[in-house]
């Protein structure tokens, strides 16, 4: 009885004099990723879903501290490489704009409600920026926006005579003033489109829609080839040769999020779809599934480096992902972003306490576990994910303490 006593005597002392410190496994649902100029080190990433939260890595993405955040759902976020620590967050309902790198947010006045899903800067002149969204109401009418004061102000245009979206917008490297804007509209049923402007969305021209897809989602130029363009539906990847005058389908299958290229190897694509990373290394021509260790679902995000040698990024569900070997292998890169969620089950080994076990409710699978070997000083996922939805229950064998079972079911 009195070592029981003493135990507890012990434990009571620790937790009344101890800080409490996040151990892991870390890892959020990631929307965007972007490199910031000019060498790449810094990056930032914004979480998906609720309040946008902001978290800036100077490593490379190797560890994250938190920069900020924004009272609504963030869906997009751009840098401008002339000033690094100038960024701007479309939001759900407006633009921000932060001078610190993310430290403090700025709303535009826009007078109006749009939800913006694509920003770009100007690559010569960082006072004009671009926008695209959907302007709130009662036609949700395609929004093409565009500041020539560094986001102080902004002019609004639209392309005439139809109601629907803009999901994105493209800036020819070598030829800033023609400006590519992607998205859809309704006519019997969604319709993609693809419109030019040269004078800063005064007047357009549209080009020839994608094959059999219903949405343009993301759009990239080649860097040194401006006659080649590639664009990404909910049906599909698409390639032009022509400037957008024609279309080939380069993959058949697969909502595309977002795409990115790199003046470091213009002839390398990443795309980020709804199951997987896909990369492309002769100007999208071809594609390949990017290699291991990716898991997780709803890569919204991809990011190259626009230097030689920089790392890849990629960020889904389940946080944020970078390869130094151009897309061969992908590391887990998640040490600081602690806004995961909710643990649903964890066990511990009873024959090794600094084993442990662990698994998120994240509603929708395949679900990782997770396991430390330290108390939590580092976590690996498993190689098998879960695909029949959330863990209720983790327990070790007290025999075998690689024996683990797990107890599959609905987590509220």
């Amino acid at each position: 009885m009195m070592m029981r006593q003493t135990a507890a005597l012990l434990a009571l002392a620790c937790v009344a004099e101890a800080a409490w410190k996040a151990l892991g496994p870390f890892g959020a649902s990631l929307g965007c990723v972007v490199a910031a100029p000019p060498d790449d080190s810094v990056v930032y990433v914004c979480t998906w879903g609720g309040d946008a939260v902001l978290y800036r890595s100077t490593d490379f993405g190797v560890s994250w501290k938190r920069a900020g955040s924004v009272p609504e759902r963030g869906l997009c976020l751009a840098i401008d490489p002339g000033y690094p620590e100038r960024l701007y967050l479309g939001a759900a309902q407006d633009i921000y704009r932060s001078t610190d790198a993310g430290a403090s947010w700025m709303r535009d006045s826009l007078g109006y409600y749009v939800s913006i899903y694509d920003i770009t800067v100007h690559p010569d002149s960082s006072s004009v920026v671009y926008a695209v969204g959907t302007a709130l109401g009662a036609d949700a009418r395609m929004a093409f926006l565009h500041s020539t004061d560094a986001g102080m102000s902004w002019t609004r245009t639209s392309p005439p005579g139809r109601s629907g979206s803009l999901f994105c917008v493209e800036v020819d490297p070598l030829n800033p003033e023609r400006v590519y804007a992607g998205g859809c509209y309704s006519s019997s049923g969604t319709v993609p489109c693809l419109y030019l402007t040269t004078d800063m969305g005064a007047t357009f021209t549209e080009l020839s829609p994608l094959i059999d897809d219903t949405q343009v989602m993301a759009l990239s130029i080649h860097p040194e080839d401006p006659n080649v363009l590639c664009a990404g539906g909910l049906s599909g990847l698409y390639r032009s040769t022509d400037r957008g005058s024609t279309w080939t389908q380069t993959v058949p299958e697969g909502t595309c999020f977002d795409l990115a290229v790199t003046p470091a190897d213009a002839d390398l694509v990443l795309a980020a779809t709804a199951d997987k990373v896909l990369l492309s290394t002769d100007a999208g021509g071809s594609w390949d599934s990017c290699g291991q260790a990716l898991c997780g679902r709803y890569y919204r995000g991809v990011s190259a480096g626009r230097t030689q040698g920089s790392p890849m990024y990629a960020v889904n569900s389940l946080g944020f992902y970078r390869s130094t070997d151009r897309g061969e292998t992908w590391a887990v890169s998640n040490r600081g972003l602690d806004m995961f969620g909710r643990i649903a089950a964890f066990g511990i080994s009873p024959t090794d306490p600094e084993v442990v076990y662990t698994s998120f409710a994240l509603g929708f699978p395949p679900i990782p576990v997770y396991r430390t070997t330290d108390c939590g000083g580092s976590w690996t996922t498993h190689a098998t994910p879960m695909s029949c939805g959330n863990a209720c229950g983790i327990a070790v064998s007290p025999y075998d303490p690689d024996l683990v079972f797990c107890l599959e079911g609905t987590v509220t």
